[in-house]
C-alpha cells in the first residue's frame, strides 16, 4: 500500500461549508462569464437611463432575479450539506479525511472504508485563499483546506499535481 504524500483532516463545520459554497457558486471560473454579462446589462441600462430615460426593464428584472437565485442557492446548499452531514453523523458535524498519493486521491469514511480516485481521473485543480480544490472527470470535488494538512502542505500538493501533469490554476 503506497504511503500518502498529503493528508487533510478536518471537521466540516458550517463556516467551512459556507466557504465551499461561496467558491462553487460565486468564485468558480465559469461564473465569471455570468458576471461579465450582468455587468454589460447593468452598464447598458445605466446608459439608457442616464441618456434616454428609458431603461430596459426586462434586463433589470433578469439581473435582480439572477442575483436573488444565486443567494438562494448559496443558503440552500449550506443548509442542505449541514443537515446531511448531521444525519450521517448522529447530529454532529462530519469529520473529513482526504489523502493524495501516487495511487490517487482517497476519501476515508467514518467506518474506516477507503475510496480512491486514480490520478488519471483527475481533471484539474484550483487554488483559492483557503483551499486546494481538486475536480475529477466525473465532477466530484475535493476541498483540501490549506491550514488543515496533517501530512505535506498545500504548496506541496499543488506541485505534486503539476508533476503528474494535472492542470492547477
Amino acid at each position: 500500500m503506497p504511503e500518502n504524500n498529503f493528508e487533510v483532516k478536518y471537521v466540516r463545520t458550517r463556516e467551512m461549508i459556507k466557504k465551499m459554497a461561496f467558491y462553487m457558486l460565486f468564485s468558480a471560473p465559469i461564473n465569471y462569464v455570468f458576471y461579465v454579462l450582468l455587468f454589460v446589462c447593468l452598464v447598458s441600462n445605466a446608459f439608457l437611463f442616464l441618456f434616454y430615460d428609458d431603461p430596459n426593464i426586462p434586463s433589470i428584472v433578469f439581473i435582480v432575479f439572477f442575483i436573488a437565485l444565486r443567494i438562494f442557492q448559496y443558503y440552500n446548499y449550506v443548509k442542505m450539506v449541514e443537515k446531511r452531514d448531521k444525519e450521517h453523523n448522529g447530529g454532529s458535524n462530519i469529520p473529513i479525511h482526504f489523502a493524495a498519493s501516487d495511487e490517487g486521491v482517497s476519501t476515508y469514511s467514518l467506518d474506516g472504508g477507503k475510496t480512491t480516485v486514480a490520478l488519471s481521473d483527475i481533471k484539474k485543480g484550483n487554488i483559492t485563499d483557503d483551499f486546494v480544490i481538486i475536480m475529477t472527470k466525473a465532477k466530484v470535488v475535493y476541498f483540501f483546506p490549506k491550514n488543515h494538512f496533517t501530512v505535506g502542505s498545500a504548496h506541496g500538493l499543488v506541485e505534486f499535481l503539476r508533476s503528474k501533469e494535472i492542470k492547477v490554476r
